[in-house]
């Protein structure tokens, strides 16, 4: 968690005036860049913090300590930002190798950072968020750091529009370190259960959409086939419930849309067709 490219950090800025989670406290670290250099956020990482979290918090605020991260969820499922996700922490560092710490790129080839997403000659804490979690990598997370956890990766999907891969949108930290963080955050973190159930949970998105479709009296049934191939399109909101009709004695199930028509052959929604004219 060291900061190490000292040639960008002259001096601390202000904080920015958003990009704070709603429902983690805030504790200002002084220690980040403003903005990410130019870039988007290609992924999230997670730390385990190896200690205990008013301790870490500790660590995480002083400017003396060189380090930082976005987040912290702790054991009991509170969640404390340090960082605005609107501006870099120092929590994903460069790339070690060799003893020393590189920037990814140039005539030089890597070692131990297995992820793909990497961009050469530039730190990877300018477009990765970090979090880290309370206690040492040999712990389990706890029920409640394990909600904790998914919620603050759901709201950070409703900030940044970031959908989750693993080894790819998230990832651990050992994945861009295995060198001397081969064991962050641990191998007890159940990552395919978090995958299955970021893909489960309703978006900001769906919930406004949802909402929307609620003033026109419309209920947003996400498993029927209309409705689902009518969100995957970016169809709007439904403007009435599904409707029946025939069309040369077939008969047709269709959906009114804000910004098309779809419909299928009763009993053949695998062949869903979109009207927009």
């Amino acid at each position: 968690m060291r900061r190490v490219d000292s040639r960008l950090a002259a001096g601390a800025p202000a904080p920015g005036p958003t990009g704070w989670c709603p429902f983690a406290e805030k504790r200002v670290s002084p220690n980040f860049w403003s903005g990410h250099a130019g870039h988007r956020i290609k992924a999230v990482v997670l730390h385990v913090a190896q200690g205990e979290k008013n301790a870490v918090i500790n660590r995480l605020t002083n400017p003396k300590s060189d380090t930082s991260a976005h987040f912290i969820v702790a054991k009991d499922g509170g969640v404390t930002q340090f960082v605005s996700i609107n501006d870099s922490s120092w929590a994903n560092g460069l790339v070690y190798q060799n003893g020393q710490w590189m920037i990814p790129g140039s005539n030089r080839v890597l070692a131990g950072a297995t992820w793909t997403g990497l961009i050469p000659d530039v730190n990877p804490n300018y477009y990765t968020l970090s979090i880290e979690h309370e206690g040492v990598y040999t712990d389990k997370w706890t029920p409640a750091m394990y909600n904790a956890n998914l919620q603050l990766l759901q709201w950070i999907h409703d900030q940044t529009g970031l959908n989750y891969r693993l080894h790819d949108t998230l990832l651990a930290h050992s994945e861009l370190n295995s060198a001397n963080r081969k064991n962050c955050p641990g191998p007890n973190v159940e990552w395919d259960r978090m995958i299955q159930d970021l893909t489960q949970l309703p978006s900001l998105a769906r919930t406004a959409i949802a909402a929307a479709a609620s003033k026109f009296g419309i209920g947003l049934d996400e498993k029927a086939a209309l409705t689902s191939f009518a969100l995957a399109n970016g169809l709007g909101i439904p403007l009435t419930e599904e409707f029946a009709f025939s069309y040369q004695g077939d008969r047709y199930i269709g959906q009114v849309w804000s910004l098309g028509v779809v419909y299928a052959k009763d009993g053949e929604f695998e062949h869903i067709f979109v009207s927009t004219g």
